[in-house]
């Protein structure tokens, strides 16, 4: 696999599709998701049913999986300790479990009926992630408890920066590494419009360096090219990959700011990161 970080693009993100690391990730999914269904039925109602074919994440997970993978190469026999930071509940940490031999994962979520799901679900189950009831910005964890932290399309649903980061930063292991991915509004009908993009990585370099060279200022200029993965492009694409249609708020929102182009679709990039603590 090549999966790079910064935004992706279409040519790399169809070539990842077709690797044997997607269709056995693929698999997995699709048996936890029949297995699961009851339990998964209601929550699925607020998202989807189906969180690896989405649009994005068909790519995030791949890219969290090596990045992970790579780490682990370095620790060798070491066992790994992860956090999924807003984690939902989704297959991807029993994916994990199922993947690497030695891992203790904790998953954490604002959102308390996570803990029913979850204790449905690993139920008969002998290696299971344990769920916690958290908000990202104030972690009730123990200082350097993690080797990987990872954060999958979460940081654009979220206010206060500097307070996650800082806390990613407090539970992590000096020489562990964060994983992040989030969303960028090319368009600005959504959140982290392109404006608040150098916000949020100004708030990320203040405590982590990249693990690899990236020029962020380039990989933002990509986004006014068309070689970039974007929503615009899925839509013609593969529609039933996109979680939404047409957004009611968007539409309220651009008709409280007198906007009547009738452009209301959100025009959707994404960004992937691997990150390391700056050493103070």
């Amino acid at each position: 696999m090549k999966l790079k970080p910064g935004v992706p693009t279409v040519e790399n993100y169809l070539a990842n599709l077709k690797t044997p690391h997607f269709r056995f990730m693929e698999r997995f999914s699709n048996v936890f998701l029949r297995k699961n269904k009851p339990y998964l039925r209601k929550y699925s109602l607020r998202w989807t049913s189906d969180p690896l074919h989405n649009w994005s994440r068909q790519y995030e997970y791949l890219y969290v999986f090596e990045e992970i993978r790579k780490f682990l190469k370095l620790k060798k026999n070491k066992e790994l300790s992860i956090l999924d930071a807003g984690s939902g509940i989704t297959f991807f940490p029993y994916f994990l479990y199922d993947q690497i031999p030695k891992v203790q994962m904790h998953c954490c979520d604002y959102d308390a009926s996570l803990e029913a799901i979850y204790r449905n679900i690993n139920r008969d189950m002998k290696n299971a992630p344990h769920f916690i009831h958290a908000d990202i910005r104030k972690l009730p964890l123990k200082k350097e408890a993690y080797d990987i932290i990872y954060c999958i399309s979460v940081l654009e649903h979220t206010e206060e920066f500097d307070k996650i980061v800082r806390e990613f930063k407090r539970a992590l292991k000096p020489d562990g590494i964060l994983i992040l991915t989030f969303d960028i509004a090319i368009n600005d009908l959504g959140d982290i419009p392109r404006s608040k993009v150098f916000t949020l990585t100004e708030s990320i370099m203040k405590e982590f360096e990249l693990s690899e060279p990236l020029d962020l200022k380039k990989e933002m200029a990509l986004l006014d090219s068309n070689t970039v993965l974007t929503t615009a492009y899925v839509k013609n694409w593969r529609r039933d990959l996109l979680p939404w249609r047409f957004s009611v708020i968007i539409f309220l929102k651009n008709l409280l700011k007198l906007r009547m182009d009738g452009d209301y679709f959100t025009n959707l990039a994404f960004f992937c990161g691997t990150f390391k603590p700056q050493k103070k």
